[in-house]
């Protein structure tokens, strides 16, 4: 991981992030992976539920994303019904 992967988003740093429903992260963001940035987000307490989307699913990152925690791991392209039942599992968490 280079050094600027390592850092979350300047935009997050005012964002009341901890206060989200849910977040949906794509496996492959840019200089990043999404399961790293759930990593990074985890060791600074914000304990939002999590739902991975990809394009490129593999075993290792199905197993890594599912390890993270997160709610669901939709391969895109996916039903609506593939993403609002994760939803509704974090929403009636919260």
């Amino acid at each position: 991981m280079n050094r600027s992967s390592s850092r979350l988003p300047k935009s997050w740093s005012s964002t009341p992030i901890a206060n989200a429903l849910c977040i949906i992260l794509d496996i492959n963001l840019n200089l990043r992976s999404g399961i790293d940035l759930r990593h990074q987000l985890k060791a600074r307490g914000v304990l939002v539920p999590v739902i991975f989307i990809t394009g490129n699913e593999t075993d290792s990152v199905r197993e890594a994303a599912l390890l993270s925690g997160c709610l669901a791991f939709p391969t895109k392209p996916f039903s609506a019904h593939e993403l609002i039942e994760p939803l509704k599992q974090a929403a009636a968490g919260h």
